[in-house]
């Protein structure tokens, strides 16, 4: 109660100050935008703590507490003011992107490699191709893609199919840590989790490209691919020179970790904006591999810039979310509900169709690998990271942004269910232990699990 109490305050203040701006001669909405950055860090803050009291994920307070002050109810954050508000938001991608990258160890998932890439191609095939198909058979009608031309349903299919192969590493980490869980479902689970979102990074930088190129009009010739070519080189030349830094400071300075490691991924989302007329880099991808390249070249070097990076990511990740919330058109939303529960739906089969089928081609006919499937349905952060980069990429086209807010509908459902899931085929394949049955306790790691020592709550 003291913390809905608060919130409802706090919105109060923030709804009289931004009242009380309205006569004031200044760049308004520049004015509005700074208000709205503190607003929305408190608020979301409070929404989370309160939202985990019934046992529901932080994030998704972070997301309902956005929608709540964005424009379609509150409007403590209008729709002029989100383009301000971009660059924040591309800082936020890079932190979590050099988080995720910090949590793929290429010697944990040594002796591994060929049964996992076997899984994650069958896996990212099958979905990549029912997502197309779909998009092509019933896109013709739905409201927002009717009379749409093929390239407009290819492009369509392309971006749908790369947010349902992202699934969440974060989740399935926090949970194995969580209830103590150990064996043969439970690691292989992690390795598929943070194999696919890899690829599914370098996936997504090819995938968003080509995609503003088809609905551009630009052809795909040598030329155009040429440029996806070094779109994705580029970012990866710069994020192998960014960690190479960053691990370089921590080891030598290891001073002001926090403003160094801030200015950082501020530089990478830079880089980003500046260089998009040229080659158009991505933050994302370079973020990622510069986690990548300090995780796994410097281990020992790295882990005070990865803690730091951690103690920061409350912040982050309320500003982030509340932000993806604030850009929810809710009147969009409820007019497609029915959408996001069907892409849950789909995702929840094809999921199941790609791991048990590649499982069952590569001979991998365990007991316990017909519940694997079920550790790939949680979806949390990188997803709608991917969802946030959709709808700013191609923010011109109306259908690309009702497309993510069906989007963020079927993600929260995965966010919200896909624990449960996973929680389930840890009991079928007894890797639970009996405590866990009823209160599951907390456990700072898990053996050999990579990121495990820095999960947090």
């Amino acid at each position: 109660m003291k913390l809905l109490i608060s919130l409802g305050a706090l919105l109060g203040i923030a709804l009289l100050v931004g009242l009380a701006a309205e006569g004031i001669e200044v760049d308004h909405v520049r004015g509005r935008s700074l208000l709205s950055i503190g607003t929305l860090l408190l608020t979301a803050w409070l929404a989370g703590r309160a939202v985990d009291r019934i046992g529901l994920p932080k994030i998704s307070g972070y997301l309902l507490l956005g929608l709540l002050v964005g424009p379609s109810v509150l409007g403590l954050v209008s729709k002029d003011q989100l383009p301000h508000l971009r660059f924040v938001n591309q800082l936020a991608v890079s932190l979590i992107a050099l988080t995720a990258g910090g949590e793929i160890r290429f010697d944990w998932l040594r002796g591994k490699v060929v049964r996992i890439a076997a899984l994650v191609l069958f896996d990212i095939v099958v979905i990549l191709g029912a997502a197309m198909a779909l998009a092509f058979t019933v896109g013709p009608h739905i409201p927002f893609l009717q009379d749409m031309p093929p390239v407009v349903l290819l492009a369509a299919g392309l971006l749908a199919g790369s947010v349902m192969i992202a699934n969440s590493p974060t989740v399935v980490i926090a949970m194995i840590a969580d209830y103590r869980a150990h064996g043969p479902l439970s690691q292989t689970t992690l390795a598929l989790t943070v194999c696919k979102d890899l690829a599914l990074i370098i996936l997504f930088a090819a995938i968003l490209t080509l995609s503003r190129g088809l609905v551009t009009g630009d052809s795909l010739s040598p030329a155009f691919l040429g440029a996806v070519a070094v779109q994705l080189v580029g970012s990866c030349v710069v994020g192998v020179l960014a960690g190479m830094g960053m691990a370089l400071y921590t080891s030598k300075v290891g001073a002001h970790l926090p403003l160094f490691l801030v200015a950082c991924c501020m530089f990478l989302a830079f880089v980003g904006e500046v260089a998009g007329s040229v080659v158009h880099l991505e933050p994302l991808l370079m973020a990622l591999v510069a986690g990548i390249v300090m995780e796994n070249a410097w281990p020992e070097r790295s882990t005070p810039a990865f803690h730091t990076i951690e103690e920061m990511s409350l912040p982050v990740y309320c500003l982030f979310f509340a932000l993806a919330g604030a850009k929810i058109d809710l009147e969009l939303f409820a007019r497609y509900w029915y959408l996001s529960v069907g892409y849950f739906l789909l995702r929840l089969c094809v999921v199941w169709i790609g791991i048990s089928g590649g499982a069952w081609l590569i001979r991998f006919r365990e007991p316990w690998a017909r519940w694997l499937f079920l550790g790939m349905v949680p979806q949390a952060g990188v997803s709608f990271v991917l969802v946030t980069v959709i709808a700013t990429s191609l923010s011109d086209f109306p259908w690309a942004v009702a497309l993510a807010n069906v989007l963020i509908g079927g993600i929260i459902l995965n966010e919200l269910l896909g624990p449960l899931g996973f929680r389930f085929a840890l009991g079928r394949a007894g890797e639970l232990p009996p405590a866990a049955g009823s209160t599951p306790t907390t456990a700072t790691s898990t053996k050999d699990a990579p990121g495990a020592d820095r999960v947090s709550s």
